[in-house]
């Protein structure tokens, strides 16, 4: 085996170890049912953004809104180039004050 891929295989394994970590704090936090939603990257109205943080991982592109009394983001997931070569996304998410409040399918 070659040097880098044992370096892969390492980062590999640090990675799946952080995981589990992070789903066990997760399990005494949130409990077993939000915990299996997450791993299952199911996501919810009233979800936090933490949350959906871990179930989907980094948005491909995030916009925010700041209103009076509320901060209104868009995350979009699925990035993808059109037949015309425009940037279009699958999933965007709608996020005010830090949850969940809906989401569209963009497909």
């Amino acid at each position: 085996m070659s040097n880098s891929q044992l370096k892969c295989d390492l980062a590999y394994k640090e990675k799946e170890a952080l995981k589990k970590n992070v789903f066990e704090l997760m399990l005494k936090v949130y409990g077993a049912e939000i915990t299996n939603k997450v791993s299952q990257r199911t996501i919810w109205v009233g979800m936090p953004v933490e949350l959906l943080f871990v179930a989907k991982g980094r948005p491909a592109e995030m916009k925010e809104n700041i209103y009076k009394n509320k901060v209104v983001d868009k995350w979009y997931y699925g990035k993808y180039t059109n037949r015309l070569g425009n940037t279009k996304y699958e999933l965007e998410i709608i996020i005010e004050n830090d949850i969940i409040v809906g989401w569209k399918d963009l497909i």
